[in-house]
């Protein structure tokens, strides 16, 4: 990364970084931290601002024009999830500050969504500094990454696991990250890690979940009810609570109905991700799913479930999981 490369005396003095991974800034920001801030200054010279406080660009405006305390730079940085994406009526302000910025001063805005590069105040951070986005990795790169995070941890993992974890969490990094240290830890004394090891761990995991009500919706929208109900008995079985699987089958058509409605709108899979404020992934699966449903159909699909959510409220069966099975035999 070409940032972290350079010298201190050659960085910009603004620099905006944004990403749909809040994995990747954070990595991003203790990278730079740790290349440019050493230890001993950053009581008296570094500071962190968040934009959902009121006054942001009042502090940022204030702390940038603090000079540096035995330091040769002062560095802030901005955690930020508000500005940046669309337009806001601190625009302006902040457009002067960036035109006027001090020289004394580095500021690193680490946004989490997808700039709209058209803004004028993004503009003014590109005129007098740099705008870089994260992303993550993919394909050869994804499977290095993973090997290294294995190898970081003394362990070895053959291609068939990789291909597994890549499979259940794609390229999102910190549900990866986080479900290569369980792995880990539940296999101490093994130097080298197998798909089988792999599986007895995520059998359960929320992120494989998610795959089976992918796969459950899927088998609604063919009207295949036999596969609807195998697959939500099998999560029966493993121990899910009915109610969370209903809940889960809700918040999956609730989606699909506003990918849809996005997506007919022309909407792109990347920005209905940033519009929801959801991760890229799932969303781009319901986008291609979305093509499976006329919107009355998904709107049926909802109120189905919401009567069977109210059954099982009013005790309508003596068993929940019978309130959620006739809800998929009647769609």
């Amino acid at each position: 990364m070409k940032i972290l490369n350079k010298n201190l005396k050659e960085l910009e003095s603004i620099h905006l970084i944004y990403s749909n991974e809040k994995y990747l800034l954070e990595e991003f920001r203790k990278k730079f931290e740790n290349e440019f801030i050493s230890e001993d200054i950053r009581d008296f010279n570094l500071n962190y601002l968040d934009d959902d406080k009121s006054n942001f660009v009042q502090s940022l405006a204030s702390k940038s024009k603090t000079l540096p305390t035995f330091a040769e730079k002062r560095f802030i940085i901005a955690n930020c999830k508000n500005y940046f994406l669309n337009k806001s009526s601190e625009d302006n302000k902040l457009t002067r500050l960036f035109n006027d910025f001090p020289t004394k001063t580095i500021l690193l805005l680490l946004v989490n969504g997808e700039v709209d590069k058209r803004l004028k105040v993004n503009k003014a951070v590109k005129n007098n500094g740099v705008i870089l986005k994260l992303n993550p990795p993919k394909y050869q790169n994804l499977d290095n990454w993973i090997r290294k995070k294995f190898q970081e941890k003394g362990k070895s993992v053959d291609k068939a696991g990789i291909n597994l974890l890549e499979e259940m969490f794609s390229n999102n990094l910190q549900l990866l990250e986080n479900e290569i240290e369980k792995i880990v830890s539940c296999f101490l004394k093994k130097k080298s890690i197998t798909k089988k090891d792999i599986i007895k761990i995520i059998s359960r995991d929320s992120s494989l979940k998610e795959n089976v009500i992918f796969s459950l919706t899927d088998a609604l929208s063919e009207r295949n009810k036999e596969k609807a109900v195998t697959l939500f008995n099998e999560m029966i079985v493993n121990g899910e609570n009915p109610l969370m699987i209903l809940s889960m089958i809700k918040r999956q058509i609730r989606l699909l109905i506003q990918v849809k409605e996005l997506k007919n709108k022309g909407y792109k899979h990347k920005k209905i991700a940033s519009i929801l404020k959801e991760h890229p992934y799932p969303i781009k699966k319901c986008f291609y799913q979305v093509d499976n449903f006329q919107a009355e159909e998904l709107d049926i699909l909802l109120e189905r479930f919401l009567e069977a959510n109210l059954d099982i409220l009013t005790g309508k069966y003596k068993e929940k999981k019978v309130a959620i099975e006739m809800a998929i035999l009647n769609i």
